[in-house]
């Protein structure tokens, strides 16, 4: 945190003929007061990013949750059809014969998904 005390306080300024200052006095006695109000807009959009950063982390934990179950699940149904994890594929149109209700394909004998192992349908359907 930056120690910020010193424009509150309104330290004295020199005057506006000191010769080490010359012209710029009058720049330079403005700066802290431009200097606080950016400073007080950076904190500001610091705590506006970190309340979004928050929020996104707990949006990938409840994410990575997600996927974790629906990985476990994959994985019983994978072994409940009988096929292989790395070749089982949940197609995304309606299965009635389904427990999630998409159909479910075979990669290893049937790569174009042509038919479902529950209704025989296709994955892409014309």
């Amino acid at each position: 945190m930056i120690d910020d005390s010193w424009i509150a306080e309104g330290e004295p300024w020199p005057d506006e003929n000191d010769e080490h200052l010359g012209a710029n006095i009058r720049v330079i006695k403005a700066l802290p007061s431009v200097i606080k109000t950016r400073y007080t807009e950076l904190r500001k959009a610091r705590a506006v990013v970190g309340d979004f950063q928050n929020k996104l982390r707990q949006a990938q934990w409840a994410l990575d949750d997600l996927e974790t179950d629906v990985n476990g699940l994959r994985k019983v149904l994978a072994q409940a059809l009988d096929v292989p994890l790395e070749f089982f594929f949940l197609g995304s149109w309606e299965c009635l014969h389904s427990p999630t209700g998409f159909c479910f394909y075979n990669t290893e004998h049937d790569s174009a998904c042509d038919f479902c192992l529950l209704c025989g349908g296709p994955d892409e359907r014309k």
